[in-house]
């Protein structure tokens, strides 16, 4: 009896060690690079994110295949004039109150830059490799003067799975409710693990900046290892339980 109690207990461990592990998420804020140091103003990303098992690569499509083709680029608040967005006091500005945008951005290429492109002809790409997303949540900034996005999610295949629009950016330019704020995206999908979120600008002005900021993902849980590991420590526990029969010869 002691010994099943004891199983028993392995059990309740076994299920609380594995599963909050396959729910845990992370957001990257590009407050730092993936290897964790402090990124330059207007430094290309050229490397993934990496957390645990869930490798996020960020970048742009120019060409219409849901590949990256053009990197992003790292954009230091309060420093460039008009590179990801301009604001009615200063270029970047958070105005959140709390700060929640931090010191740093994502945006396209723009202006003199090497492989400039807008996002009403081209898109912005979130992809996946390793564990897939079980749901995914971000932040366009400054949606306003007649911007509206599409946000679309697909799966590793590359089937479509969903869609949201973001508001038409109230206002104009600079001084608009919307100005210097967040619209925050989340996306949880039921039917397959997303792989690919694609961001395109349907409307508005084409040198309107694009920033990207606060991306977070929940790993789709991961079964396998420690269903296998619960699924055996049951079958000894019920083996450890039977019946002896006691007329067995013994040698």
């Amino acid at each position: 009896m002691k010994t099943f109690i004891n199983l028993r207990y392995a059990i309740v461990v076994a299920v609380l060690l594995y599963f909050p592990a396959s729910s845990s998420a992370g957001t990257i804020t590009f407050e730092t690079r993936p290897a964790g140091t402090t990124p330059t103003d207007n430094e290309e990303l050229t490397a993934p994110y990496v957390d645990a098992s869930t490798i996020i690569t960020f970048g742009f499509d120019a060409n219409g295949d849901l590949n990256i083709d053009v990197n992003a680029r790292f954009e230091k608040r309060g420093t460039d004039p008009t590179y990801a967005y301009v604001t009615d006091t200063e270029d970047d500005l958070d105005k959140t109150g709390t700060g929640e945008g931090g010191e740093w951005v994502l945006r396209n290429p723009k202006d003199s830059e090497p492989n400039a492109l807008n996002l009403l002809n081209n898109a912005f790409l979130i992809k996946y490799s390793g564990t897939l997303a079980a749901s995914v949540s971000g932040q366009i900034w400054d949606i306003d003067a007649g911007e509206q996005y599409n946000i679309e999610a697909f799966d590793a295949f590359n089937t479509f799975l969903f869609s949201t629009l973001t508001p038409v950016g109230p206002g104009t330019c600079c001084g608009g409710p919307a100005d210097g704020l967040p619209f925050t995206f989340t996306f949880t999908s039921s039917a397959a693990p997303v792989a690919t979120i694609k961001i395109t600008q349907v409307q508005g002005d084409r040198a309107a900046g694009f920033a990207f900021d606060n991306f977070s993902t929940t790993p789709t849980p991961e079964p396998s290892s420690g269903m296998l590991l619960i699924g055996g420590i049951i079958i000894l526990s019920l083996w450890l339980r039977r019946p002896i029969d006691s007329g067995q010869s013994s040698l």
